[in-house]
């Protein structure tokens, strides 16, 4: 079953950061900094059955990664370790994504519908 919560969340963000999709331009013409501007909502039917099977198997094997993570953070005392294994993880995560038909990009703007359409997300559970 596909949670739609924080966790899953911070890997989107962290697959963002990874893959540049997050980046933003330095500097305007005048040297400041250009404000963040949010990508514009994506409805549901803008996505493929295809795509949200692609997505559905994606992030089955996200979760499990997920859940194997929570194994080893809670056998983990050390700080830097647990920092580690979360590096770790989240490279495996983000190339499990990056190994799919679906571009990194394309695997959150469908991650944030379906956090945003509970119609959505029923959908993609559906096709587990």
């Amino acid at each position: 079953m596909i949670k739609w919560t924080q966790p899953l969340t911070a890997f989107l963000l962290a697959l963002a950061v990874s893959t540049g999709a997050g980046a933003q331009s330095d500097a305007t013409d005048s040297g400041a900094k250009q404000a963040y501007k949010p990508a514009k909502a994506i409805a549901a039917t803008d996505f493929s059955d295809s795509e949200l099977k692609i997505f559905a198997e994606v992030q089955a094997e996200v979760e499990q990664m997920r859940t194997t993570l929570q194994g080893k953070l809670s056998g983990t005392q050390d700080p830097e370790t647990a920092r580690k294994v979360r590096m770790e993880a989240n490279e495996e995560m983000v190339s499990a994504v990056q190994s799919s038909d679906l571009s990194p990009k394309r695997y959150n703007q469908i991650a944030r519908a379906a956090l945003n359409d509970p119609e959505l997300a029923e959908k993609i559970q559906q096709m587990e």
